[in-house]
């Protein structure tokens, strides 16, 4: 237990020096504001999602393979031997995927 306390004493020095001491109220008193504005991105997230999901559900697989002239669907894909019907990574098939491309969409990660 007195080890885990003896953890705690770096954060001493925020007594000692005021300007830290400062900045660390700041950042305490910012976090109700922060909660707020998380909760409005989420709330959008989730309407987007939800609309995403109605509007794409199942629309983005594509066929991977040789010969794709002639595909235009599942069953066009699957007739051809060594052709695969794949789904991408980001997609709106569900909730949670729907949620997981917006944010990746909206944090401009991973879209090059």
């Amino acid at each position: 237990v007195f080890r885990l306390l003896r953890s705690l004493r770096p954060l001493r020095v925020i007594n000692r020096a005021p300007g830290l001491k400062l900045v660390v109220q700041t950042l305490l008193s910012s976090l109700r504001p922060i909660g707020n504005i998380v909760l409005i991105c989420c709330t959008f997230f989730i309407i987007f999602g939800i609309l995403g999901v109605q509007l794409f559900k199942g629309t983005f697989y594509y066929c991977e393979g040789d010969n794709l002239k002639s595909v235009r669907n599942k069953t066009d894909c699957l007739a051809i031997k060594g052709n695969t019907w794949i789904n991408r990574k980001y997609n709106f098939d569900d909730l949670g995927k729907a949620l997981m491309s917006l944010f990746v969409l909206s944090s401009r990660d991973g879209w090059v």
